[in-house]
């Protein structure tokens, strides 16, 4: 069976939310890969066997983990020093210091910084 055949069969199992969509998915994938023979067999088989655990999500290959580097700029911010006024540089200095691991030269600008989010 190739795709656009599997995928028109899975339409009328994938229409519509509700409690049971999960349970129509499943039962439809069944039927229209040829696991099963019946939609009986179909409910059974996906009664029987739990779902699959999602996959990790990759990331982008920037290697930026935004959890890290928010750990990282709250540890590196000098907070006891920290005033309205150079709240900016500061923020950019531990920024820098956490994506490069060390002070950089350049200033961090915002259009630096998202490309290499």
């Amino acid at each position: 069976m190739n795709r656009s055949t599997y995928t028109n069969c899975m339409i009328p199992f994938m229409k519509g939310g509700g409690p049971d969509r999960k349970s129509r998915f499943c039962i439809g994938a069944k039927l229209c890969s040829g696991k099963a023979k019946s939609e009986e067999e179909a409910k059974q088989i996906c009664l029987s066997q739990p779902a699959k655990e999602p996959k990790p999500r990759k990331s982008s290959g920037r290697g930026i983990d935004p959890v890290k580097l928010a750990n990282c700029i709250s540890a590196n911010m000098d907070l006891a020093n920290l005033t309205a006024d150079n709240l900016t540089i500061r923020l950019e200095t531990a920024i820098t210091h956490c994506k490069t691991g060390k002070s950089s030269t350049k200033p961090l600008t915002y259009k630096r910084f998202m490309s290499s989010c």
